[in-house]
């Protein structure tokens, strides 16, 4: 399948520091999978990255955001423990992306996402993974609530979510 081809060439030149070639390449393969849009999924990942390393935080934001609705649409098909850790994943991206531009609100509405969607789901798509990525969103939260406002009530939501993280772990 030559989106795959033109995935594989992007993902080179991103390694090599080509960052516009790897744009244009992962742009190319997203094209390609217009039909299957959920295919496009590590497209829109790694060129969101590309834009993020090029200080594009619009374009890098809307990648991130259609990474998002493509596996939330493609975790409602399929409910499988693959899905839901890609899902995950992609909150923590955008989490992550917005934590670094200091749009703490929209990070922590991510990381909180990714604690909802663990607690809301059925027990048979708990991987270990998944658990990995619900405690590494109770330690975003925290760090962010202790780092950003320096007010009694954020320190309780930070050590809240830090006894969550810690009884996780113990649990696993």
């Amino acid at each position: 399948n030559s989106a795959w081809n033109y995935l594989g060439i992007a993902m080179t030149y991103q390694v090599q520091g080509k960052i516009q070639e790897a744009i244009d390449n992962y742009t190319r393969s997203i094209e390609l999978n217009r039909d299957v849009p959920h295919k496009s999924v590590g497209a829109y990942k790694n060129r969101a990255s590309c834009y993020k390393q090029v200080d594009n935080f619009k374009l890098a934001e809307a990648d991130y955001l259609q990474l998002i609705r493509l596996d939330e649409q493609f975790f409602q098909e399929e409910k499988s423990p693959k899905t839901l850790s890609q899902l995950l994943e992609a909150y923590h991206a955008i989490g992550n992306f917005y934590r670094d531009h200091n749009l703490f609100e929209s990070a922590l509405e991510n990381y909180n996402k990714i604690i909802e969607s663990c607690a809301n789901v059925s027990p048979n798509l708990l991987t270990f993974e998944i658990l990995q990525k619900r405690i590494s969103a109770h330690v975003q939260v925290g760090k962010i609530c202790q780092d950003w406002k320096k007010d009694r009530k954020t320190f309780d939501v930070a050590l809240d979510n830090y006894n969550h993280a810690i009884n996780l772990l113990e649990a696993i």
